[in-house]
């Protein structure tokens, strides 16, 4: 008798572990799935992702987000070919302007345009930022943050030494020579990445030239030999042949090099601003600060670097409603607001205030306000496999700068190939 209630029992409880199991079963398998992937890599960076996605799913308890990370070099190699896959991610990170442009006409990225316009989203988003993210009349991508690049240094070493932010490019070399004195190298650099070097080009050329050279050679409308480019990189040479630059820094990625600074070794890196959340620890933050890159030629116009970044949809995302449910909240002032703020980045979404930022953030703002023109990045104001000739050409000639001349050679054979004119 003993033996058969416990057997009932026993029975009992394996068919309410079944119960229970297939009904958790149906209730996922009921539950909607949005995929998600970015090339927000970093530890840091990947603490924000999962905050604002949870905040998504707070929001919309029905849908489940599936997040990849994968490596930041990974992601930027392989994100086409994903998107050319049977199962490619829902919503994806990538850059604005014409980096963005072959994956539309490839037709792997989703129309946002009715989204846009239904939401109103002209009303939060500035007509230059929307500029970034549209193609022939179809809207392609949702801002999500911008950065703002500049000459960052470490307060207590300039003060230490006495010295000034310098303003213009006489001011600057001199600095350079003050901080070489004492034994500091002038600026830090991880070549190891190759998109450290478009930072100096850019600017070298854009401070020297002005936006419409810069625009038309980004175009293959300008030629890689001309004077203005030979200028940029005779500048440059001036600076790597006095020693201003770190030893060694093919060996070193972009993180890696900000070390040098920590160690007070080195005294300056030409970065983007997630230098300071992503790389600094939180007790040095307060000592880092940034000026404007010199003024090179006060007659040319000034421009500044702000790199834009967003959400897209694949084109054949394989759950597109809540993909674009998922896109709709990331262009909301909460989203952005959080990403912005956990993250040092500038929400482009103008409903979020400005006082909500930092000083050194607000500061950054000013600066890119206050340009006459702005370009993005090398890397995304040319052709993407322009942008990989080129980058690997600033790297070899950091390495040998008195190759330049053949540099610039090689380069233009590389354009006529990828722009054919």
């Amino acid at each position: 008798m003993k033996i058969y209630r416990l057997r009932t029992k026993l029975l009992m409880m394996v068919m309410i572990v079944l119960i229970i199991s297939l009904t958790a079963s149906a209730m996922v398998s009921a539950q909607k799935i949005v995929t998600f992937s970015s090339h927000y890599a970093s530890p840091d960076e990947r603490i924000v992702i999962v905050k604002l996605l949870n905040l998504f799913e707070t929001l919309n308890p029905d849908i489940l987000v599936d997040v990849s990370m994968p490596a930041h070099e990974e992601y930027k190699a392989n994100l086409r070919m994903w998107l050319t896959t049977d199962n490619p991610p829902d919503v994806f990170s990538w850059w604005a302007g014409p980096r963005a442009v072959p994956l539309v006409e490839a037709g792997l990225t989703m129309d946002l345009t009715d989204l846009w316009e239904s939401k109103g989203y002209d009303n939060i988003f500035s007509p230059a930022w929307k500029s970034l993210v549209a193609y022939k009349g179809e809207t392609f991508m949702i801002p999500m943050m911008y950065e703002w690049y500049a000459m960052y240094y470490r307060k207590s070493m300039f003060e230490t030494y006495g010295l000034t932010t310098p303003k213009t490019w006489d001011e600057f070399l001199d600095v350079c020579e003050k901080l070489k004195a004492q034994g500091i190298t002038p600026f830090t650099i991880g070549t190891k990445w190759l998109w450290t070097t478009a930072p100096w080009f850019d600017y070298l050329l854009v401070r020297s030239a002005g936006p419409d050279f810069y625009f038309g050679l980004m175009a293959g409308e300008e030629s890689y030999t001309d004077p203005r480019v030979a200028q940029a990189f005779w500048l440059w040479k001036e600076l790597i042949d006095k020693g201003y630059f770190l030893e060694n820094h093919a060996a070193y990625d972009w993180a890696e090099a900000v070390t040098f600074m920590l160690r007070d070794e080195a005294a300056m890196y030409a970065m983007g601003n997630f230098i300071v959340p992503l790389a600094v620890p939180d007790e040095l933050k307060p000592d880092f600060d940034f000026f404007q890159f010199p003024i090179i030629d006060p007659s040319v116009p000034v421009v500044e670097h702000a790199p834009m970044e967003g959400f897209l949809g694949a084109a054949n995302a394989p759950h597109p409603e809540e993909a674009l449910v998922l896109l709709d909240f990331l262009a909301s002032k909460e989203a952005q607001e959080l990403f912005a703020i956990e993250g040092g980045r500038v929400a482009p979404n103008l409903q979020v205030p400005r006082e909500l930022y930092s000083p050194h953030v607000q500061k950054g703002i000013e600066l890119i306000a206050s340009a006459d023109a702005l370009i993005q990045f090398y890397e995304s104001d040319t052709n993407p496999e322009m942008a990989s000739k080129g980058m690997n050409a600033f790297v070899e000639f950091m390495l040998n700068p008195d190759k330049a001349g053949e540099i610039m050679l090689r380069l233009q054979e590389a354009a006529k190939e990828v722009f054919g004119k």
